[in-house]
């Protein structure tokens, strides 16, 4: 096949045209298509490589490709990824020639491609389009594969479909086509009831892959007669589920505490002689974590809470585990372990713990059978079957609502769990998943069936060790208990987000998105009226009850038109408030402190009376919907379809109501005293609540119920002393432990402090932080990440430094325009020569290392917003609100941010801290004895990329 441009035709030549798609997909001829393009903008942005394949099941029949002059130059950048030079596009053809050859090359087919609105967009600007049959391997493959990454060369992968060549035309198109083939195969391994249910799903939406699940079902009986037997309804097997739900666990009775301690020698366990040298590749011994390891075994034994902040590389969860393990095996009781990120407790449960059951079997310490250790979440992380089976049953589904239905059947065939972490979602699927979760009202009356959320609590109770996230532990504090099994020793691991999370919790966060949401879930055609509606239409229940229930819904329709037309009236007046008054935060947000000042004003009596209006109304609706309620009592065991799901439902709006009511009504009218109040402005409206204060809060709730707490993190102390978080958290004389990082940071890290660099308020300070960035991240190629402070400056500095770094091949992305964190760090991972830009999230819990980071720039010091509502509030209640709050609050962060460059041994990097104050500031000495002991480097601008150099090359 020519370089340049080639069509080549198979031994067979034209295939005959057959865009029925009801006979088997496997027979059906389709084009794969793939183009490479100068950038991602059809607009501005232009093709420079098409590729095509006319395949049918396996075979390729012919293809066509071509490179295509976009008479502009190409940057590095796609160059470096396609491998395509300027000098093979300047010598091909322009797409007006090629035009013809591609339309007779399509013309009637089935068109395949990964992601192919990309393409097709492309496509249609040069004026070519298909009129139909577009299939999409990107839809797909989250239904067949629904706990895959989808990437095309991830999915060739999974697939083991080979792809030597990723990132050209004819290659990909290639792939795709043989993706296509194998998903279906890998579909055919489903029940043919299975295939029943996607066919009919996609049936109601008119989602594009509608025929090939009807020949997908059809094929499958074919092939496999014996599978045809009728026994799985609408897709589901309710036995197998139960079957799956009951072998998670065996029920165990455990006690809630015991007086009399067993005690063994723990530190035997990570010593030179420890089992975890067999079990643990590499293992080394730390003295820091047998330290660890010790002081929180003797808290458990001796009833003390315990702090321990533990650098990098100490081994925390393994000097916390083994001892809460034993503790828990030798007492006959459970331990908690909350922790703050998913990834972490995905680490505790799938790979830490099971590793210490292995370590404690082998020592005998614990039975042959092992720990039993599992996680439990909140409500609204569990699938709720009833309400999946009852959306599933509508008859207006959209296309997203199908392709979420569709591969939540498929991985319903597997799961055990019904926990989201375990399914891939993206944000368009969270609003759907909110209507099919657990979450809604308490009052479920979990009857007969499988029932995820309830397993997940069984399995909890008979577990030793139950890992949980922080939001489920307070939420189960404020309550009094009822979330989580009772325990008495709790360890909370990144305990630094502890307050934070307390804040949350205890507070409240009213938006109105959440109150129209909610008024039109009980009028809209997916809305819950609706359901009732559609659910008397095919019942034989009583004409009278059915007309005594349609005059409850006309009479609170007519209520929630009035009450959307008074909510908008009392929003309207907070949005003038607002733009009239407003604090800016980060760019983004518009944040108002409503204090009492604010309260006593003119603008406020308005907003006052404006809610006061539509409180009747909240009321009002809230009272009808029970109403509505009220009119289906009696009738379980009726044929009234989804009877239960539907009275669950209107008890979980009516609650939503009061709820949304209380909170208005507490914001507006009559604040506690003990809360902090503010207005935001963000995507939308919301009216905020948090405590002052969480630590007397949190003393009384957990600290003064609990026999031991172990709070940990690798950032606690401010300059040593623990007295600021002490303080914070209302923790009253604990026993205390700081353990510095094994590691040796004055080889491993370089700290550059450039002495030239203006201040931040200077006006010339942005410049100097893009030409600084520049000039170190050529010399590191990449493999850079660069944390801000605000996403305003993160996008300003983005912006301006992407095309210098980009001609010469270096990528650049910025969270929040690039992508999710998520896939920014995949991206990063794949390419390390990139430099990433990132706030927030990026400050903690991203683990790079090795090769893939060398450098870390920090833009500024992570001091709060002096504005910020909670911070400017809770300043209030410090004689010198900077040194003793902002400050601490600060080097915490900081260290965060410090702590994501080392984390191993054998790593090497640099960290810049481009903010003058940390050498100009009496307080800058502060900051740098919080961090790890490094090689110091203060020089100027100019200087510093030729130390980077040097210090990364020896």
């Amino acid at each position: 096949m020519a370089e340049t441009n080639s069509y080549s035709k198979s031994q067979e030549g034209n295939v005959a045209i057959n865009p029925d798609l009801t006979y088997s997909p496997f027979e059906q001829t389709y084009i794969a298509l793939d183009l490479e393009t100068t950038g991602l903008n059809p607009a501005e942005d232009s093709i420079i490589e098409v590729g095509m394949v006319r395949f049918r099941n396996t075979e390729i029949l012919q293809t066509f490709s071509s490179y295509v002059n976009p008479h502009r130059k190409i940057s590095p950048f796609i160059e470096n990824l396609t491998g395509i030079s300027q000098e093979k596009v300047d010598s091909a053809p322009e797409f007006d020639q090629i035009i013809t050859d591609i339309k007779t090359f399509t013309q009637g087919y089935p068109i395949v491609g990964h992601s192919v609105n990309f393409d097709l967009a492309f496509l249609a600007k040069q004026g070519i389009e298909f009129p139909s049959h577009i299939f999409d391997t990107l839809e797909l493959a989250p239904i067949i594969l629904p706990n895959q990454s989808y990437s095309l060369i991830n999915l060739a992968s999974t697939l083991k479909v080979p792809h030597n060549n990723p990132h050209r035309a004819m290659a990909d198109a290639e792939v795709t086509g043989q993706v296509l083939i194998a998903l279906l195969e890998t579909a055919l391994m489903l029940q043919p009831e299975v295939l029943d249910e996607l066919y009919r799903l996609a049936t109601i939406s008119g989602w594009s892959f509608q025929p090939i699940l009807q020949g997908l079902a059809a094929e499958s009986r074919r092939r496999f007669p014996h599978l045809n037997k009728g026994a799985i309804l609408g897709g589901l097997d309710n036995s197998a589920l139960e079957q799956r739900l009951a072998q998670r666990f065996s029920k165990r009775k455990l006690e809630i505490y015991s007086e009399n301690h067993a005690s063994i020698e723990l530190s035997e366990l990570l010593d030179t002689q420890s089992p975890l040298t067999s079990i643990i590749p590499n293992f080394e011994v730390r003295k820091e974590q047998i330290e660890m390891l010790k002081a929180v075994n003797y808290a458990f034994e001796t009833d003390q809470h315990l702090l321990v902040e533990a650098g990098t590389g100490v081994g925390k969860t393994m000097a916390y585990l083994i001892p809460a393990a034993v503790f828990s095996h030798l007492n006959n009781c459970r331990v908690v372990v909350a922790t703050n990120t998913i990834n972490l407790q995905e680490q505790l449960v799938q790979k830490d713990l099971p590793t210490v059951s292995k370590l404690l079997i082998e020592n005998h310490n614990i039975p042959d059978e092992g720990l039993h250790a599992s996680t439990l979440k909140g409500r609204d992380n569990y699938l709720c079957l009833r309400r999946w089976e009852h959306l599933r049953s509508s008859y207006t589904l959209t296309v997203d609502d199908t392709k979420l239905l569709s591969k939540i059947l498929v991985w319903i065939q597997e799961t055990s769990s019904g926990d989201r972490s375990d399914i891939r979602m993206n944000r368009s699927d969270q609003d759907l998943w909110n209507r099919i979760s657990a979450q809604g009202s308490p009052q479920c009356p979990l009857l007969e069936g499988p029932c995820f959320l309830k397993a997940a609590r069984e399995k909890a109770e008979s577990t030793e060790i139950l890992v949980v996230n922080h939001a489920l532990l307070l939420a189960d504090l404020e309550r009094g208990g009822g979330l989580i099994p009772e325990y008495d020793q709790l360890i909370v691991d990144e305990a630094h987000h502890l307050e934070n999370v307390a804040t949350q919790q205890f507070g409240f966060r009213t938006t109105q998105r959440e109150i129209q949401e909610t008024l039109e879930s009980l009028m809209d055609s997916k809305g819950i009226t609706n359901d009732v509606i559609n659910a008397y239409r095919t019942s034989t229940v009583s004409s009278h009850r059915k007309q005594a229930t349609q005059t409850a819904i006309e009479s609170m329709i007519n209520s929630v038109l009035r009450a959307q037309t008074v909510t908008l009236r009392l929003f309207t007046t907070i949005s003038q408030f607002i733009q009239n008054s407003v604090t800016t935060t980060n760019g983004l947000r518009k944040q108002k402190l409503i204090d009492q000042d604010i309260r006593q004003s003119d603008d406020w009596s308005l907003i006052k009376n404006s809610w006061e209006n539509a409180s009747v109304l909240v009321t009002e609706v809230a009272l009808k919907t029970e109403e509505v309620h009220h009119t289906l009592d009696g009738l379980r065991g009726s044929d009234l379809l989804n009877y239960d799901v539907i009275r669950s439902e209107l008890i979980s709006r009516f609650e939503s109501l009061q709820s949304i009511h209380d909170h208005l009504e507490q914001f507006i009218l009559h604040p506690d005293t003990s809360k902090i109040y503010w207005v935001e402005d963000s995507n939308g409206l919301s009216l905020h609540a948090a405590p002052f204060d969480v630590a007397s809060i949190l003393q009384d709730v957990l600290f003064s119920k609990k026999k031991s707490v172990i709070l940990t993190s690798a950032t606690l102390a401010t300059a040593g002393s623990f007295e600021p978080i002490r303080q914070r958290l209302g923790l009253q004389e604990p026993n205390e432990l700081i353990l510095g990082s094994p590691f040796n940071y004055n080889k491993a890290a370089l700290l550059c402090l450039p002495q030239d660099i203006p201040e931040p308020s200077d006006e010339h300070y942005e410049e100097f932080v893009i030409n600084s960035i520049v000039d170190l991240a050529q010399v590191t190629r990449g493999h850079s990440m660069i944390l801000f402070t605000s996403h305003s400056s993160l996008r300003s500095v983005g912006t301006k430094i992407k095309s210098p770094l980009e001609t010469q091949g270096i990528r650049v992305l910025l969270q929040g325009v690039n992508g999710t964190p998520r896939h920014l760090l995949e991206e990063f991972r794949r390419d390390p020569q990139t430099v990433l830009l990132g706030t927030s999230s990026f400050w903690e819990g991203v683990d790079l290392g090795g090769e893939d980071l060398k450098l870390l720039i920090i833009a500024r010091l992570p001091f709060e917003v002096p504005t910020e509502p909670i911070f400017a509030a809770r300043s209030k209640a410090f004689s010198n609100p900077f040194q003793d709050y902002a400050i601490p609050q600060a080097i915490l962060r900081l260290r965060q941010g410090f702590g994501r460059l080392i984390r191993s041994r054998s790593d090497r990097g640099v960290v810049v801290i481009l903010d003058r104050r940390i050498t100009s500031k009496a307080y800058g000495s502060l900051f740098l004895r919080s961090l790890p002991e490094c090689t110091v480097v203060r020089d100027s601008l100019k200087k510093l990329p030729k130390a980077v150099q040097n210090w990364l090359g020896k």
